[in-house]
């Protein structure tokens, strides 16, 4: 690849709630906010499981033998090949996780081996708990995730009354500098797969 073709390390902020009110969205606006004012260098990208609109699982071979034969699990893992990071944005609902992540999740296999990535939960309780269980199914897949992740704890009253949050930043300050020091090391691996596929030469 030569300079010109070089383009910025592509980082997700994937959105895992697809709840019609939900706070995932506000939270995520934010966080890209701190990695522009940063001036980091990547490129952020938004991947709304909501608007992704997976089907559930409907592949009839197990995604590590590969071979995708639907049109729309052929695009989901397009979408995450042609990322150099990842940034895993989950609410905990009852102790656990949304369906919809662990149903992206399932689709593919080798497209995850290897990818740089960073979890953040929320929740009145931080999610501590989906926080456990999500980075055993990451690890499994072989997501390479900055450790310690990111439990982001939001009070009760910092909830509006249309169940919004009344203010994104003030919820994520006291994670800000942790966070922070996730994403310079997020974006450090992010680099470091940019300039692997710049050094592997095209197939022919």
């Amino acid at each position: 690849m030569t300079p010109e073709a070089a383009r910025a390390p592509r980082v997700a902020l994937v959105v895992s709630s697809t709840r019609p009110v939900r706070v995932g969205g506000q939270l995520g606006v934010h966080l890209t906010q701190i990695i522009e004012g940063d001036h980091l260098g990547v490129e952020v990208v938004t991947i709304d499981l909501r608007e992704l609109a997976l089907p559930f699982l409907d592949e009839p071979r197990m995604a590590s033998l590969g071979g995708y034969v639907h049109e729309h699990t052929r695009r989901w893992a397009a979408t995450i090949t042609d990322l150099d990071a990842m940034i895993v944005l989950t609410p905990q609902y009852n102790w656990g996780y949304p369906a919809p992540l662990k149903n992206a999740i399932d689709y593919l296999f080798a497209e995850w081996r290897g990818l740089p990535g960073l979890l953040v939960t929320y929740g009145t309780h931080g999610g501590t708990k989906c926080y456990d269980q999500i980075t055993q199914v990451l690890d499994r897949v072989g997501v390479d995730l900055v450790k310690p992740g990111i439990c982001v704890y939001i009070p009760k009253d910092a909830y509006g009354p249309d169940d919004h949050l009344l203010s994104p930043a003030a919820v994520l300050a006291p994670d800000e500098a942790d966070l922070r020091d996730r994403l310079a090391a997020l974006v450090t691996k992010a680099r470091g797969r940019a300039a692997g596929r710049e050094t592997t030469p095209a197939q022919v």
